[in-house]
């Protein structure tokens, strides 16, 4: 008798947005961010390597006589190259022989790697030897590397 006058409503909620405590909220984000950098660093691992290097090399400019810079040459991206921009005269750079316009040759890629120890080498006293190639030689048609080394035992 009663059952059939008995109405059971529940409340519906329609349209609500999802809410999150601070904590959530927090949670999420680092999560998302610590995904992203991974993600990042496993895609890239040469370019943030690369870059690490360059930024430590830069560290030595001084010191050695050069400066680091993009250079534009007929088999560079329309952005240029990294490599050697500008080698001051008579600083330990140019008296190694590198050039303006040096890019650091590896078989494996990571000049800058290279770069850097040959300039830890150096810098401790001992002799390091590297492979350059030069964006002026390539727009001519020349593609040879050649080695240069930076004296240990001579102080800037």
């Amino acid at each position: 008798m009663f059952a059939n006058h008995l109405v059971i409503r529940h409340k519906v909620r329609r349209n609500e947005p999802m809410t999150l405590s601070w904590s959530q909220y927090l949670f999420v984000l680092s999560t998302l961010c610590l995904l992203g950098g991974s993600l990042a660093i496993v895609l890239a691992p040469y370019d943030v390597s690369e870059a690490l290097h360059r930024q430590v090399v830069r560290q030595y400019e001084r010191d050695f006589g050069f400066e680091v810079g993009r250079v534009h040459g007929p088999h560079t991206p329309p952005e240029g190259m990294w490599a050697i921009a500008r080698v001051t005269s008579g600083g330990r750079m140019d008296r190694a022989g590198v050039r303006s316009g040096d890019a650091v040759f590896t078989q494996h890629g990571g000049g800058f790697g290279e770069l850097h120890w040959a300039i830890k080498e150096a810098t401790a006293g001992r002799t390091a030897c590297f492979d350059l190639v030069n964006v002026e030689d390539m727009r001519v048609g020349r593609f040879e590397s050649r080695e240069v080394c930076l004296n240990g035992n001579v102080r800037p």
